[in-house]
């Protein structure tokens, strides 16, 4: 529903000859000539810029937001700005990238990169602070590159003909305020394919096709293809596609005597994000039993007596979130914490290490499609902070445990066993996934090409 229904001025071309309204509560479909839209569109730009004239946060009709005086102004321009530009985006085909606001390399970056270097008449844009240091990268490497939330990206996305999305809300992440939103929404008609950053392990609505209206969703194992498809998340079988996640294609074996340490992040650690949606550092972060876990690990002598012996390095990696947390840990000779925003990203870090260790990450399921083990450590005194539907013991993949002894024990055994996978685990992951190459990203802009050509 493309409708804004809280505001009577608002209204929704349904198509050629069609419009959609609220009059009185009631939803209103009926015959409209081109003459009928331009005075809706007329009397709707007149009402917004009434409310642009307003300077009070008060509340407006369109609950259960509310539009500040600057969202107000920029609401009314960029809504002109898209009817003022109609015939200047109407012979550009354009889609639309991202992964995180201040860092790339995610599932965006890779199948962003595969589509813009396919000869096909089609304007591939990555949304990204430029500012960042992946923006940069991007831009120095000759990539079109938009900072979300100008007039300029904010158009690109009210024209865009797909969006991948790897988080939610799409329109959010490519600049469009969620309050700003309602008074946009009737002009959107891009294909939104979902593309997650990570594995589903959790309860989340956002998971489900009514959540996000996307068009398909991306799956790269048969866990997914079943969760997607259930009931509880809506999505049809023609919806799925089977393309794996993209940034598997750059998961090359590069294994150097190397454990990864990469848990995943607690909202409640976590700093304040900065005007950049950029997280800061907590400095009560040191207090939390989740630090002093971690801390234990990277200087237990007997993991550091074992990994010296056989040549060995500790890599604690923390989740982006929480990356400005890395000066709290100490290096030795043996361990140290790395910044996934300053120090390496996750694909080089992944292929050069030999075996994983992470709590609930998704990561755990990027490194297991390289075919090297994984364990999971859910210390009891680190909950998870959501509801997790995963069952991590019987998809196979990795060996649980739960006691910080019992994980010295199985790290020192697999550094003594040269970090080999068993059979089993082998046959788990195998039976886990749908590919076993690097060419998730061509699958993905092939069922691209596909899902437009049929509209």
């Amino acid at each position: 529903n493309k409708l804004n229904t809280a505001d009577p001025y608002c209204y929704w071309r349904l198509d050629e000859g069609t419009s959609v309204r609220n009059a009185d509560g009631k939803i209103v479909i009926e015959p409209a000539t081109e003459a009928d839209f331009a005075a809706a569109e007329k009397k709707l730009q007149s009402h917004l810029a009434e409310l642009a004239k307003k300077t009070k946060a008060e509340q407006l009709p369109i609950e259960p937001f509310s539009l500040n005086p600057a969202q107000r102004k920029q609401v009314l321009e960029w809504r002109k700005a898209y009817w003022d530009t109609l015939d200047e985006f109407a012979d550009r085909r354009i889609w639309a990238y991202y992964d995180k606001a201040y860092k790339a390399g995610d599932n965006g970056e890779h199948a962003f990169r595969y589509a813009a270097a396919q000869d096909d008449g089609i304007e591939k844009i990555f949304f990204i602070d430029p500012d960042c240091p992946d923006g940069k990268r991007l831009a120095e490497e000759g990539y079109a590159v938009m900072t979300p939330g100008t007039r300029e990206a904010a158009l690109v996305a009210m024209h865009a003909e797909v969006i991948f999305m790897t988080h939610v809300p799409p329109y959010f992440k490519l600049g469009i305020h969620t309050r700003m939103l309602p008074y946009l929404k009737d002009l959107l008609d891009a294909k939104v394919i979902r593309m997650y950053h990570g594995y589903p392990i959790t309860c989340s609505a956002s998971y489900a096709q009514s959540s996000n209206n996307a068009c398909a969703v991306v799956v790269g194992s048969t866990y997914e293809r079943d969760l997607y498809t259930s009931p509880e998340y809506g999505f049809a079988q023609e919806q799925i596609i089977e393309s794996g996640c993209p940034r598997y294609d750059d998961l090359l074996d590069d294994r150097r005597h190397q454990i990864l340490i990469a848990p995943t992040w607690r909202p409640a650690l976590a700093g304040k994000n900065n005007a950049q949606g950029i997280p800061q550092h907590n400095p009560r972060f040191t207090e939390s039993a989740y630090y002093k876990t971690y801390e234990r690990l990277l200087n237990d002598e007997r993991l550091l007596a074992c990994a010296r012996e056989y040549g060995y390095t500790l890599k604690l990696y923390l989740h982006p979130t929480m990356a400005s947390q890395t000066c709290d840990f100490e290096p030795n000779d043996v361990s140290e914490a790395l910044s996934c925003v300053d120090d390496i990203d996750y694909v080089t870090i992944m292929r050069q290490s030999d075996l994983m260790v992470t709590d609930y990450s998704s990561v755990a399921f990027d490194f297991a499609s390289m075919r090297k083990p994984v364990v999971f450590y859910q210390d009891t005194a680190l909950p998870y902070w959501r509801l997790v539907h995963f069952d991590y013991g019987e998809c196979g993949i990795g060996e649980v445990c739960h006691e910080y002894d019992r994980l010295v024990e199985i790290l020192c055994e697999s550094i003594r066993n040269d970090c080999k996978l068993d059979e089993e685990r082998r046959a788990a992951m195998d039976a886990f996934f749908l590919h076993d190459d690097q060419l998730a990203s061509q699958r993905l802009y092939e069922a691209a090409l596909a899902l437009v050509s049929k509209s």
